[in-house]
């Protein structure tokens, strides 16, 4: 396992140091994931822009005060540039006061999303490649019919879903949850237009898809955690 970069302030270093040492870190992540994203020697990555580059460009909209356009794939990365744009990074000027001073408040929270951002398995190959193709292989002998890619792996543990449920379950019990419903997606797919009472019922009926638990109350928690992030039992399966 390759040793993750250390985004913490370092012993001595000024909350403006900090800024710009991670600020730069994370724009050279930004640049390698937008060259693999475009390189068709490695097609797999095609779509590497949708999960942490994508939430590092909505940040640095947020502290520019724009809303430009986020490329979420090579194709519109491409296109982006041809028209002139250009795609956003961390190391700017620092946020300021309206008296022209470094605003230390706004200077925190920039510096906690690029630190967030580079803590995300996504935002570099190497992590990719550490955290979730080493998975793949075991992950598809324990569950047999799935074939994970590494791309499903990233759109189930950087949802919603995911965050909500690990609090209730270690990764391994979700991934069982997660292949049971994906072998039983038919008979889920009619469960839509029931209740939620209903749904808990039927979850509690079928041993496949049960987690090991004979407690109704958790099982309508995963369903209300669900329906809080306006999702349902289906966004936990993932073509």
């Amino acid at each position: 396992m390759p040793r993750k970069y250390d985004a913490s302030r370092r012993p001595g270093e000024t909350p403006m140091q900090h800024y710009r040492r991670i600020a730069k870190v994370a724009d050279q992540r930004l640049v390698r994931l937008e060259q693999l994203a475009s390189d068709p020697n490695q097609p797999g990555y095609k779509n590497i822009l949708k999960w942490a580059y994508r939430g590092a460009q909505k940040n640095i909209n947020y502290y520019t005060g724009k809303n430009d356009f986020i490329a979420s794939n090579a194709r519109e990365l491409s296109m982006g540039k041809e028209k002139g744009w250009s795609p956003g990074r961390f190391n700017t000027a620092p946020p300021k006061t309206s008296t022209g001073k470094v605003d230390l408040r706004q200077l925190e929270a920039k510096i906690r999303d690029i630190e967030e951002f580079l803590d995300k398995p996504t935002s570099s190959k190497t992590e990719i490649t550490a955290t979730y193709n080493e998975r793949i292989n075991t992950i598809n002998k324990k569950f047999p019919g799935n074939n994970f890619k590494w791309e499903d792996l990233a759109d189930f543990f950087e949802s919603d879903a995911y965050k909500n449920l690990r609090q209730l379950y270690d990764s391994d019990e979700i991934l069982e949850f997660r292949s049971a419903i994906k072998g039983n997606k038919e008979e889920l797919e009619q469960l839509l237009d029931r209740s939620e009472e209903e749904i808990v019922k039927a979850l509690k009926e079928n041993s496949e898809i049960n987690l090991h638990t004979d407690d109704e109350v958790v099982q309508d928690t995963i369903i209300s955690l669900l329906s809080q992030n306006n999702l349902d039992i289906l966004d936990l399966v993932k073509e």
